[in-house]
């Protein structure tokens, strides 16, 4: 693997580690208010939903990395 390759996969790593930053901050965000003791239905349906989507967000993106690390140990082809 060239220099180029490897600044672009470790670029595409840190973008990755970026976007699961922000979900986290997500996350949070949604667990605080959650704690908020009268939520309207509609708000409980949007953070259901919000929940799922960074859920599946962070799942995939956690494949991805690993994926990228393995290759460039060497580990994948």
């Amino acid at each position: 693997m060239d220099n180029l390759d490897s600044r672009w996969e470790l670029d595409q790593l840190s973008q990755r580690a970026d976007g699961l930053t922000s979900a986290g901050m997500g996350l949070e965000a949604i667990g605080r208010l959650l704690n908020e003791s009268e939520l309207h239905a509609d708000d409980v349906n949007g953070l259901q939903q919000a929940v799922m989507a960074l859920g599946n967000y962070v799942r995939v993106t956690g494949f991805e990395l690993y994926a990228q690390a393995e290759k460039m140990k060497g580990g994948a082809k």
